[in-house]
C-alpha cells in the first residue's frame, strides 16, 4: 500500500504488552492487525471503503505522523496489498527452531 504523504516502507513497533493482539485472521475478512483495528482490511476490499485503519491503539505511528497517515483517511478502498510473517531462528540447548 502506498500512503498519501509520500512515506516509503514504515516499520510500526508494537506497543507493549499488546503481543496478544498483532494479527487476527479469520475467513469471513482480510488480516486485522491491533486490537481495535489499528488496520483492518475487509472482504471485498477492492470494491468499497470497508477497510480500517486507524493506527496508534496497538501499533506505535512513527514521530510527528497522526493516527490515519497510513492511508489518509480511516476508511479506504484496497488495491491490493501484502502480508509478511517473520520468522525468527533460536538456539537452543537441544538445537535449533524457527518460532
Amino acid at each position: 500500500m502506498a500512503n498519501p504523504n509520500g512515506l516509503g516502507p514504515t516499520k510500526m513497533p508494537l506497543k507493549t504488552p499488546q503481543h496478544q493482539h498483532a494479527i487476527f485472521c479469520h475467513s469471513r475478512c482480510g488480516p486485522v492487525f491491533g486490537f481495535g483495528s489499528d488496520l483492518s482490511i475487509s472482504s471485498n476490499a477492492n470494491t468499497g471503503d470497508s477497510s480500517h485503519s486507524l493506527l496508534n491503539r496497538t501499533y506505535k505511528c512513527p514521530p510527528g505522523q497522526e493516527a490515519t497517515f497510513f492511508t489518509g483517511s480511516a476508511d479506504f478502498t484496497v488495491t491490493d496489498y501484502e502480508v509478511f510473517e517473520l520468522h525468527t531462528n533460536t538456539t537452543t540447548n537441544t538445537g535449533t527452531y524457527t518460532s
